[in-house]
């Protein structure tokens, strides 16, 4: 994979989930709280939806980095912002991967833990193997 395709793909999903995160109907539907909630059950579904927010303006903002960086020539600074998106996606991974077996158990959770390793597994293949796509 070369890294402007990576660039491209990490982006297009980042601002997808991104966005899906920051939108509150779907997100309503992704914790099953259809209405609000009541007392101290609904505290817990509000700031799950809270944390998916603030994840949400995250992945937009990483999103925005991938995009414009997707271009750049230096073959030391693909290296870098691949190795750096390992990082952010490898982290992104983790977390969704506790909170999928924690708290949310729902089928669209693991939708999001296998984008994010997908995306982990990409930026590896690019920092390590895929020598090519850096020159």
């Amino acid at each position: 994979m070369t890294f402007k395709r990576l660039m491209g793909v990490t982006s297009v999903t980042a601002f997808g989930f991104g966005f899906y995160s920051l939108t509150g109907p779907f997100l309503s539907a992704f914790f099953g709280a259809a209405r609000r909630p009541e007392a101290v059950a609904g505290d817990v579904v509000w700031s799950g939806i809270g944390f998916m927010r603030m994840f949400g303006a995250l992945l937009i903002g990483i999103g925005m980095l991938a995009w414009f960086t997707r271009t750049v020539t230096d073959v030391d600074a693909r290296r870098h912002l691949s190795a750096g998106l390992f990082a952010a996606n490898g982290a992104g991974f983790l977390m969704a991967i506790m909170q999928q077996t924690s708290i949310w158990d729902q089928r669209t959770g693991w939708l999001v833990v296998s984008v994010l390793l997908l995306l982990s597994v990409m930026s590896w293949s690019c920092r390590f193997y895929a020598e090519r796509s850096f020159r």
